[in-house]
């Protein structure tokens, strides 16, 4: 069974800084469509996940966008295309501009931006953790675990 909802990537914890934050909530078929809404809103408004620098024109993503890039592609490739980007650049940038506050997604539907930038920042179970804490190159240690 094949699941076609981009949206889950806003949804699900995979316990890095770049992830979601878990829901206070169990998920359920009722409240399915409203809880992605929700997550999705609270991700992308997260200055950390996704933030628009329109002095340098560079707009800052997750590395969501680009781990699961290709999962947008089959509902948000055809609403524009852009040459200077690929497939699944184009289709995040569409997802975006469905989904982001209304002048974040007026600066990317006049393409305003010279540039997509994903921050690599990724430690894992760090934050939330403290049994992690004592860590070498953002990995928790042996001693710690």
């Amino acid at each position: 069974v094949e699941f076609s909802e981009p949206r889950i990537h806003m949804a699900i914890n995979c316990a890095s800084i770049g992830c979601p934050p878990l829901l206070s909530e169990p998920y359920t078929a009722s409240d399915l469509e409203e809880q992605f809404k929700k997550n999705t809103i609270a991700f992308i408004s997260d200055n950390s996940k996704f933030r628009i620098d329109k002095k340098s024109k560079r707009v800052h993503l997750s590395p969501i966008f680009k781990w699961f890039g290709e999962d947008f592609v089959l509902k948000y490739t055809a609403v524009k295309k852009r040459t200077k980007l690929d497939e699944s650049e184009n289709a995040v940038v569409n997802f975006l501009m469905a989904h982001a506050a209304e002048a974040d997604a007026d600066f990317l539907r006049d393409e305003n931006f010279g540039s997509l930038f994903i921050r690599a920042k990724v430690r894992l179970l760090a934050i939330c953790c403290p049994q992690f804490s004592s860590r070498r190159n953002g990995m928790p240690s042996a001693s710690s675990r």
